[in-house]
Order: C-alpha cells, then structure tokens, then sequence
C-alpha cells in the first residue's frame, strides 16, 4: 500500500476532480450571471478563485513530486485536508448568497450543491490515506484494537452529547455556538475515519501465524455478510429476482436490487476469503480473479465515499452506520490483497505482463456493461430510425428483446415519485453512463415511449392509442384572450421582387386571471416564410431569437412554469404555425408583431381576423430556385397547366397486429365484396399486410387470401409507416396511375397514427381522402391531413374523376399538381443539399431554396438523420424559420444562455430524442470523474510499464 504515497496519485485524486468540479460550478456560474447582483458575483469570484488557487497548488506539488520522484509527504496530506475542509465549509456556507432561491432550478444542475462534496471526497480520502500511512511505519508494531476501539468510542460520545448536553439548552451566542458545532462534528468525523483507517491498515500488517489461522473470523464478515446485509437492507427485500441489469425496484442509496450485485458480492468476498495459494498458477488465478471483481469494490467504494461523512450520525441514530463504512474498509483490505498477490508473482512473471493481465481482467466488467449498452444503443437507434427518419426502401427488423429492456429502463428512470430522499430508482454511475452511451443525455417522452411500444408490442395504453403528438399542438385562444388590434405594414422589395410585411397585434386578457396564456395557430400559403419575431417584455421591445425547435419548446414550458414572460411561433405540421404568449395579467394588453417575407399578395387568417399582406401582383411568373431543385408556381399560373385524369386503384392496407387474429376471414370477405360493386380494374389492386412492419406489396394476382390466413399476427398496428411509405413511392415513380387508400381493420380507433400526413400533402394531388373498410364492410372517409381518424362522411364510395395539373406538359410530366387556385411547389429533384455560401439573411430566393431541403427530407427521412442539422444551420443563416426551428422571445440573458446550451445538446444527438429533467438533473455528477479517472489510471500504468 506504500505505493500510495506515489504523487501520481495527487494527479489522478486531487487535481483531476479540482478541475472538473471547477469547469462545472463555472458552467452553471456563466448561464445565471445575468441575474445576479454586485455582492453575488463578488462571492462567486472568491470561491472560485479559492477552488483554482487549490486546484494549482496541488497541481504544482503533484508535478514537482514527480519530477524530483519523492512521495506524498505528511505536510501534504494535512495540507490538503484541511485546504479542501475549508473549501467545502465556505462553499456551503455561501452557496445561497451566488445560487439564489429567486433563480430558476431548471436553470442550473438540481444538485449543484452536492458538486463538491462529491469531487472532493477523494482527495478528502486521500488526504487521510497519506497522513496513516505516513504516521503508521511498517517496521513498528501496533495495537489494532485500540484504534478500533478510540474509533467506536467516537459515535458513543455523540450519542452522550446529543442525550445530556443538547438537553442542557446552555445559552451561548448562536454564531458561536453554530460554528463551535461545525468545528466539532468537522475534528470528531476526521478523528473517527483517521482511527478506523489506521486500524485496518494496521490489521492489513499481521503477520504472526494466530494472526492469520484465524483471520476468517473476521474476513467472512467484513468481506461476506456485510456486503450482502448491506444489499438487503437498502433494497428491502429479496422479491421478484431479476436476471438483468436493471430492476424495477429502488433502494435507499440506489436501485441494487439486481441479482447480479449478490452474486458479484458473494464471488467478490470469497476472493478475499481464500487462504493465499502456494502454487504458482492457483495464486495467479485469484490473483485475475480478485482483479476482476475489484471493480465491482472500486463501484461501491464511489458510490459510498460521499456518504462516509454520514456514517458516523448513522451509527449514533440507527445503530447500522457501520454498513455504510464497508466499502471503504473492503477497498482497503481489497488493495492490500492485490498488493501482497503481486508481490509473490512478481517472483515468477513479468511485473509488466502481470500489470497489463490485471487491468485488462479488471476493465471485464466494464466491457462487459459497455457492450450491452451499446447493443441497447443499436437497437434503440434502429427502432427510433425505423419509426422517425426510416428509409421507405430497406426492410427493417428490431430486436424487440433489447428494445423492450430499454424502454423499460428509461420508464423507470423518469419516474418522479421513485426518486426520494431515502429511495431513488437510479443505479448511481451506471444509471448516468446508461443516460449517456445509450441516450446521449436525453431521453424519450412519454408519448414517444407509448409509441414505441404500441409498434413492436401491440400495447393498447389507453382510449387515445396510436396518436403520438410530436409538439404541442395548441388549442385556439378562448374569448378571455383575445388580438384586439392588428396593424398591418408592406412594402415591395424591388431587388428580390418580393414582399416584406410586417404584422403589429394588441392582444388582450379580458378576465382577472392573472395567468392567461395566448394560443393560436394559422397557415401559411405557400411562398410565404416568417422572417421575424418581436414581443414587448415589461416596455422593452425584446426581438425573437431563431433557435432549434425542440429547445425553443424545452424552454417556452420551462419558463411558463416559472411564470416569466416568454412569447413563441413554430410549425406544427404542414405550413400551419403555432403562435403563443405567455403570461397575461388582469386585463392586460401586450403588443408582439410578426414579420412575413412572401412572393404574392396574400391574406392570413389568424384567430378569425383576415389580414391581407401585399396589395399589387407584381410578379405572376414560375419561379425556379437558383439550383433548379425547386419549382414555385403561383395560383395565376396554373390556368396555363394541362389537365389530367390519372388512372385510380385500389390499395388496400391490412391490419395483421396482435389485436386482430380472428378477423381475417372476414377481411377477405369485405375486401371482395366491396371490388365486386366498383369498376376499377380488379387486376390493378394491390394490397399491404400490415402490423409493426409492411409486407411486400402483394397483386390481386399473388393469391393474397392465403397468404393473408398464413400471416404472423404480432405487435400494433402501423398504419402511419403503412401511408407514407405507400404516398412517397407513388410520388416518385411520377405515374399515371394514383391508389386509392382503403383501410382494412376492426378498429381504426386502434391504428397507430402519428399527427396527420399534412407534411406530404404535395404528395397526393388528387384528394387528401382515404378510406376505411369497417368490420360491417361499410366504407367511410377520412382526412389525411387533418385528424385522421375523425370520419368524415359514412357510407361513401371514392370519386375517380379527380384531375390533376400535369408539369410541364402531358407528355413528359416531372409532377402533378392539385388543380385549385392556391399556389404550389413542385420538387424537381429527390434529394437536394445547398451551397451555405449561396444563402442570403431574409431572402426569399434563398427560403425557397431551403423549402426544397425540407421538402426533400420528408421523403427521404433517412437523409434527415444523416444531415440533421442541415436545416437549423440553414435557417440561421437565412434568418428564416422553418420546420426545424422556431422564433422565440425569452426575458433575460441567462434564458438565452440556456436556450443555447440546450440547442447545442439536441443538435450533437439523435433527433427523435427528447428532453427530459430526470436524465438532464442525474443524482450524481460522477460519471464523467469515473472514466476520466479510468483514463488516467490506464496512462499511468503505461508510464510505469515503460520505465521499468
């Protein structure tokens, strides 16, 4: 153990979590600096300055150390202990004085003030570590039990303090007395560890024979039964027995329950219980072995070490405070265990090759978890994609095993109420690396989870199963808020020849409730973009920031619970936009305006009002985007197009989910009855079996009713995925032939929808009307870009003489377009990328260009994945929002602060990823201190290998 005093170690346990623990306080610092006063931020540069002074001074002595390759010395050990003692006394006692109470939580980390407990309880460790073993020679002989016994007697005066002095009530002033109590509990806590550490390390020393015929007495239960009482008592019970790494269970210091954490505990104190071995192989076995499990003490001894100071109350108020000092005591005879097995090796193998066999033996465990995190990353991933951003061409088939198992995991972790004072459903380290390897930091809403699970398992959740809603889709604005004033301005920008409008609104609170919020939606035609965003916050004039949708969302809700002033736009789907301010007091007026960019006079209708932009058509022309991926058509334009009728067909989509096993025969029934009353061409009708995936198209040729009866029922009934892959391939094969979409199912109640399909609406030029085929084979219509499972009229049979505009002629059509008078986009190309260099701020030539992309993106969602932040970049630099991003006004500096931190995060991950306060907010911050520890340890082992 003497190899502790190597100054490497103060590299590895003091400066490394200095400066971590520096670069997260000053993180947290920078986003609320904007709210805090004079007297704060000169208390926060005291501290600071305190933590950096101590994080080089030890750096220092680390580096000088080494290079004059002398051992920790006793004067560092107290040094630091005391330096990091009055660190911590000072940070706690200030904490509030820098992190306000009137500064939002979800502003800074939940459990910031736990920070630096959490990364100075090492070195605090340490400190005790080097001042015993430097105090406590090896060639002298010691009294074990009087450490032990000073050591007990500790807790015991606390008890008689806490039952005789407390009671006395002695009237002293209460700064001194305050101080006077922290002063003790500090000196008795330090006191109390210095003496049980010297008494195991001086237990580690015995070597008398007694000594060691008998020292099972004591090993069986330090290293056995007090692990596994440990394990008991924090996870209650023994019950439901769970072979996986996770359980749904909590514990009052983490979720253990597991029953791999009693076999590791029972294979770990055996390890240490085996007599050492004589033979050279047998030794080098539990000598692998122990390396082994020693990770799985390193685990514990982290978990437990910013709980030690806890001990000592705990054993004066519950009596089994000792449990909590079993790690550290199983960590230190566990490195003495290691040492003394090296020590014998090192006579027959290689100090080098036995270093590298240990800790490649030691990173097992590690491996081992990290693989199956990352097979749950895979598979999550491959779900996610299958679900958000598929390629309508490959065929897909998820590990429903591993992905179930992730989902659950992730369900659990969200739960508030699993997260106590003394219960939390976290695995401490293990929960954040989950959160981290698994899902970038982020996490999945709740409906993305119902999702998911209605897909690959057919769970039926509720009445509202298979809407997924993806943003928030806000509800009109009752009469109690309502625009009082609209002010409209346009002018014609001759350079671009297009128009710039600007909207000016009043809006009103017309009741005494001092929390209304706004809510609207409208659209947008097309060739009209928002290029501009403005709310009045408190007389200023606040302009809107374009920033990363998901984020912008994340912290419009995060303030409204908070009560402040934040205003909103966003697309919801297709070109309709989400409009929201947030708050409104008793009969208040606010005044926001919204800026418009758009190419042809238009009118908007906005909460009922109809607003009209631009006056004088300048321009009627096609407009083609300067790389020709896109056409703009105005409405005028459209009387020069041919009409045509395409040829219509039935496809038919059948649900084949677990929900519908008896219903098949009946299927074919209603499906040949209803081809027997029409006159499509029967030969011409193709059909999809459907559930959490989509069979190959079959023709009524394929004799489809047996393979119909033949089919797998399994998992939910996906209908969304069925729709838009039918509707992207039909778009663009640019045929003369269009389906007729007909749904076959008992209940379409149950069919796994997400939003509506208004995003692809360029891709059914005919009629946004499908149809579905009920259980008393009755056909009745619904919308595909409005609430879909809404019926709209019952008992109706399709209409096949819909014409369509065909561009640019008849003959060699690249498009069809929907024959009315609205104007229109057509894509000329499948998949399109921009030159950023070619994008200008608020032009309309550039909007169109980026309208492409987008376009382009719905039907290849694959190609959104792969360029995700495409759009958002996009948009920044044409300072246009679009489906990406969004116009938000927030209150103050450290809001914005926020809103990028969060924006930066979401763009770095998987886009169908959420966010999250469980998964933001983790219990422990010491996941990034574990590996980077790890990292470390990995390259000083390397140095030593290559100076010996």
């Amino acid at each position: 153990m003497k190899n502790l005093l190597n100054p490497k170690w103060l590299l590895f346990i003091n400066s490394l979590p200095v400066i971590i623990l520096f670069i997260l306080l000053k993180n947290n610092y920078d986003t609320i600096l904007s709210l805090l006063d004079e007297s704060s931020i000169k208390t926060a540069h005291y501290i600071g300055t305190f933590l950096l002074l101590i994080g080089i001074v030890n750096l220092i002595y680390a580096l000088f150390s080494i290079f004059k390759k002398k051992k920790v010395s006793l004067y560092c050990g107290i040094f630091s202990l005391i330096i990091n003692i009055l660190f911590l006394y000072i940070f706690t006692q200030y904490f509030r004085d820098i992190f306000l109470f009137s500064i939002p939580q979800w502003m800074i980390s939940e459990y910031i003030q736990l920070y630096p407990w959490t990364f100075l309880m090492p070195s605090l460790f340490y400190s005790l570590l080097v001042i015993v073993l430097r105090l406590t020679p090896e060639n002298k002989t010691y009294s074990v039990w009087q450490s032990f016994l000073y050591a007990v007697l500790i807790p015991v005066f606390w008890f008689l303090i806490i039952q005789v002095i407390i009671p006395l009530r002695l009237n002293l002033p209460y700064n001194f007395s305050e101080h006077l109590t922290i002063v003790f509990i500090i000196v008795t806590i330090l006191l109390f560890f210095f003496l049980l550490i010297r008494g195991i390390y001086i237990l580690t020393l015995r070597k008398n024979e007694l000594w060691k015929k008998y020292e099972l007495l004591w090993k069986i239960p330090v290293a056995l039964i007090l692990p596994l009482l440990g394990l008991y008592i924090n996870n209650s019970e023994f019950k439901h027995w769970n072979w996986t790494l996770f359980n749904q269970k909590g514990g009052i210091f983490g979720d253990f329950n597991s029953l791999w954490f009693y076999i590791l505990a029972i294979i770990n104190g055996s390890l240490i219980c085996i007599p050492d071995a004589k033979k050279t192989n047998t030794r080098l076995l539990l000598f692998l072995g122990k390396s082994i499990t020693f990770a799985y003490t390193l685990y514990f001894f982290l978990v437990f070490i910013p709980f030690l100071p806890l001990s000592i109350f705990a054993i004066v108020i519950l009596g089994l405070g000792f449990l909590l000092l079993t790690p550290l005591i199983l960590f230190i005879l566990y490195i003495h265990e290691l040492s003394k097995d090296f020590l014998f090796l090192q006579q027959y193998y290689s100090k080098n090759i036995l270093r590298i066999t240990s800790f490649l033996a030691f990173l097992l465990i590690p491996t081992f978890i990290t693989i199956v995190y990352l097979n749950d990353r895979k598979n999550l991933n491959e779900a996610l994609d299958y679900v958000y951003h598929p390629d309508y061409s490959q065929e897909y088939s998820i590990d429903t095993q591993s992905l179930s198992k992730s989902l659950q995991t992730i369900k659990y972790y969200k739960q508030k109420n699993n997260n106590t004072l003394l219960s939390t459903s976290n695995i401490p380290y293990l929960s954040s690396y989950f959160n981290w390897l698994v899902l970038d930091n982020l996490t999945l809403s709740d409906t993305k989870i119902d999702y998911l699970e209605q897909i690959f398992f057919g769970y039926n959740k509720d009445e509202n199963r298979g809407i997924a809603q993806n943003t928030f889709i806000p509800t009109l604005s009752k009469d109690s808020v309502k625009i009082s004033n609209i002010e409209v301005k346009s002018h014609f920008d001759i350079q671009q020849k297009a128009w710039k409008s600007s909207v000016d609104f009043k809006i009103t609170n017309y009741t005494n409730s001092r929390t209304a919020e706004y809510q609207t939606f409208f659209e947008l035609p097309a060739g009209c973009w928002i290029s501009n965003y403005y709310l009045y916050v408190n007389d200023r004039k606040e302009s809107g920031i374009l920033a990363e949708k998901k984020s912008a969302l994340w912290v419009y809700s995060q303030i409204v619970n908070y009560r402040q002033d934040p205003g909103i736009l966003y697309y919801l789907t297709g070109n309709k936009i989400a409009f929201r301010v947030f708050p409104f007091l008793e009969n208040e007026t606010r005044k926001t305006g919204i800026e418009f960019i758009h190419k042809d006079p238009i009118q908007l209708s906005i909460d009922g009002h109809a607003i009209q932009l631009g006056k004088v058509q300048y321009n009627n022309q096609l407009i083609e985007s300067a790389n020709k991926n896109i056409l703009y058509i105005p409405a005028e334009r459209k009387q020069f197009l041919s009409k045509v009728q395409r040829k219509p067909y039935y496809h038919f989509i059948i649900d084949i989910s677990s929900d519908s096993k008896q219903a098949k025969n009946n299927y074919i029934q209603r499906i040949e009855s209803l081809l027997s009353r029409n006159y499509l061409d029967v030969s011409k009708t193709r059909i999809s079996l459907v559930n959490s995936y989509i069979s190959p198209v079959y023709s009524a040729n394929d004799n489809w009713p047996n393979v119909l009866k033949n089919e797998h029922n399994k998992g939910g009934f996906f209908l969304d995925r069925a729709i838009k892959s039918l509707l992207v391939n039909t778009y663009l094969k640019t045929e003369e032939i269009y389906p007729i979409i007909v749904i076959v199912t008992d209940s379409l109640e149950n069919a796994i929808i997400e939003n509506n399909f208004a995003d692809l609406s360029f891709t059914f030029p005919e009629s946004s009307i499908f149809y579905h085929l009920d259980k008393n084979g009755v056909l009745n219509s619904h919308s595909l870009i409005s609430n879909p499972k809404i019926i709209l009229e019952r008992n109706i049979y399709p209409d096949f003489t819909a014409e369509v505009l065909a561009y640019p002629n008849v003959e060699k059509p690249i498009g069809y377009l929907t024959d009315d008078d609205s104007a229109c986009y057509l894509l000329k190309k499948e998949m399109i990328s921009l030159n950023e260099a070619e994008l200008k701020a608020k032009d309309w030539n550039s909007s169109l260009e980026i309208q492409g992309v987008w376009m382009s993106q719905i039907i290849n969602p694959k190609a959104f994945k792969e360029n995700s932040t495409q759009l958002v970049k996009y948009s920044f630099l044409a300072k246009i929002m679009n489906p990406a991003t969004s116009f938000i006004v927030v209150e103050n500096e450290a809001q914005k602060a926020v809103l990028k931190n969060k924006q930066n995060q979401v763009l770095k991950s998987n886009q169908a990823l959420d966010f999250d306060d469980e998964t933001e907010r983790m219990s422990e911050p010491g996941i990034i201190l574990l590996f980077i520890f790890l990292l470390i340890f990995i390259l000083i082992k390397k140095k030593k290998v290559r100076l010996n």
